[in-house]
């Protein structure tokens, strides 16, 4: 039908399709071009975190490389550094291992309260699932050198992971032995055993078992 229009004819239609049509297609274009640019500069932008990220962290692991023998001046710009990352990128895996290694600094240097804090970050800022198990069973053995026994105890059973479960159970036999639990600390001792990877912590497993039959020996003596 086309072909019958006048050329004013066509060009009044075709205002009228594009009075119809036409702001719709400006803003689907302007929104297309919006979104594209935006994606650009949001991946731009984690880019560049992601670079800062791994800029601070690589000068942690400059300053800590000998983290049992490190100088006052050494152990403070490392706290610096595990704080700017905690900050600027806590959502990052370099913010948690910055925070993993910051608790072992301060369980080498004796302060299991600081690790214990730093720990605790890595488990209130979303880490991976493996980061998570990991990071549980550390602050368990932290809480029980603490002697805080029955925190330890909330913080190893919150692994549910099967690929940490001999870990796991050696961690709650250490808890109950300390709290003179000895069936219990056997039980888990036990199941440590049955669950880890062939000969992996077996003789140390071992050991501990027959630390508990030297223990129930002593009790029946006395």
């Amino acid at each position: 039908m086309a072909d019958h229009l006048t050329e004013e004819e066509q060009i009044e239609a075709i205002k009228q399709w594009w009075k119809q049509n036409g702001t719709g297609i400006i803003v689907g274009t302007a929104l297309a071009v919006a979104g594209y640019f935006g994606y650009q500069t949001w991946q731009n932008t984690t880019q560049a975190n992601a670079e800062s990220a791994s800029a601070v962290f690589q000068q942690l692991l400059d300053v800590t490389a000998n983290t049992q023998a490190l100088t006052e001046e050494q152990a403070t710009s490392s706290l610096y550094l595990v704080d700017q990352l905690k900050q600027d990128h806590a959502s990052s895996s370099y913010a948690k291992d910055a925070a993993l290694l910051a608790a072992k600094i301060a369980v080498d240097q004796d302060n299991l309260s600081a690790a214990a804090e730093q720990l605790q970050w890595v488990l209130d800022n979303q880490p991976t699932e493996a980061v998570k198990n990991i990071t549980q069973l550390r602050l368990a053995r932290v809480q029980l050198a603490l002697g805080e026994a029955d925190k330890a105890l909330a913080s190893a059973d919150a692994v549910t992971a099967p690929a940490f479960a001999a870990t796991k159970e050696e961690v709650r036999g250490d808890i109950f032995y300390k709290q003179g639990r000895i069936d219990d600390a056997r039980t888990a001792y036990t199941a440590a055993m049955a669950a880890q990877a062939a000969g992996q912590n077996a003789a140390l497993l071992e050991m501990k078992l027959n630390d508990l039959q030297s223990v129930n020996s002593q009790a029946a003596a006395e």
